[in-house]
């Protein structure tokens, strides 16, 4: 029987702990204001525009399969005031399905997104300060199945589009910590997918559709925000939920270096 936790542990969390360790350590630029004037997930600090380019490995189980949606995104930003940064999103995503009978890997197709981070501002304790957050994001990956033969002898092709809605919430608290802001809290997360399946079996062709909500599933979120030289910041962040994860890496840079 397949184990469907360790995978992604295995592949991606150790290695990206890893790579926070040495961040941390060689960055060599300080805490200053400016670092506490980030809000989690902002491309840019306070009053400045910023870009960022975000890879991500997200996994779930649904029924018997594992699904995996690798994306690479583009995300533009502004922080207009102290407590509040809004963005865009655009890139690629592609899904993969896996279970014991089978194994599908989807073409690269658009993917889009926005999201906002509203903090408290002046206000924290501690050093501590509160925030929430909301992310909205939608992608179309189309999976292509080999022609095979079935018991009868008949030729099958099959032909999946998939159409992902998935909604995003996290209350959290962020804390500067040396050269670097430390953020997470609880999440909430909802899924919305819809499959066009097209099946010809010799010549006849059949459509379906079959659609899932997964409904609002909690979760907890951890993240690492890392000021680098000219401008350049990294972010990494975790995040845990009913069903499954997602990990990202965000490299970008805002204001003019």
């Amino acid at each position: 029987m397949k184990n469907h936790t360790e995978k992604p542990a295995r592949r991606l969390i150790i290695p990206l702990l890893t790579v926070i360790c040495i961040l941390f350590l060689c960055n060599t630029v300080q805490a200053d204001e400016s670092v506490a004037s980030w809000t989690p997930f902002s491309p840019a600090p306070s009053g400045q525009i910023g870009g960022a380019v975000i890879g991500e490995y997200d996994w779930r189980t649904i029924d018997p399969e594992d699904i995996t949606v690798q994306r690479v995104l583009l995300r533009m930003g502004w922080a207009p005031v102290k407590f509040a940064s809004i963005w865009i999103e655009g890139g690629v995503a592609a899904l993969s399905i896996e279970s014991d009978s089978l194994s599908l890997k989807g073409d690269f197709g658009t993917a889009v997104g926005a999201g906002m981070t509203l903090s408290s501002g002046d206000f924290s304790f501690a050093g501590v300060t509160p925030f929430i957050s909301a992310r909205a994001t939608m992608f179309i990956s189309r999976i292509s199945d080999d022609d095979r033969m079935n018991e009868f002898g008949s030729q099958i092709t099959e032909r999946r589009r998939y159409e992902w809605l998935q909604g995003y919430g996290l209350i959290g608290l962020s804390l500067p910590v040396g050269s670097g802001l430390l953020f997470g809290g609880l999440a909430l997360r909802g899924l919305s997918q819809e499959e066009e399946r097209l099946t010809n079996y010799s010549g006849q062709e059949v459509q379906e559709t079959n659609t899932y909500t997964s409904g609002l599933k909690p979760g907890l979120t951890a993240a690492v925000l890392i000021p680098m030289k000219g401008r350049f910041t990294t972010c990494i962040a975790m995040e845990a939920y009913l069903e499954g994860m997602r990990i990202s890496l965000t490299f970008g840079q805002w204001g003019t270096p």
